[in-house]
């Protein structure tokens, strides 16, 4: 009834509409303890990327577009007292996988990382 390429595409459109549409979850107050709040979480999101290889109209006929799922664990760390040098601190890793039959397209799924901080 339906090719692999298009059952993957249904359910990154279906985790799309789920995951874009509705706030399951609110950031809250963060584990705390003594002057260091601790905040960690998780980012869902989807995508369509238009043109996975930054092609121009003149590199190609058609430029190669698929949909995407993203997974960004996170964590937020940050100091709380008024009398402290206030620090914060996040850090992030996250996963996209294109979702496509063609294997030239699935293969650029790949592993980001992020570190930032702030005195």
């Amino acid at each position: 009834m339906f090719s692999a390429g298009h059952k993957r595409l249904l359910v990154g459109v279906l985790l799309g509409v789920l995951t874009s549409s509705v706030a399951w979850a609110e950031p809250g107050d963060g584990l705390r303890a003594g002057n260091l709040k601790v905040t960690p979480g998780l980012t869902l999101s989807t995508l369509y990327d238009t043109n996975v290889f930054f092609e121009s109209a003149k590199e190609t006929e058609s430029l190669s577009g698929a949909p995407s799922i993203r997974v960004e664990p996170f964590l937020k760390m940050e100091t709380t007292g008024k009398r402290m040098t206030q620090v914060t601190l996040d850090a992030k890793m996250g996963w996209q996988q294109y979702l496509s039959s063609k294997t030239t397209l699935s293969e650029q799924s790949g592993l980001s990382a992020n570190l930032a901080g702030e005195v």
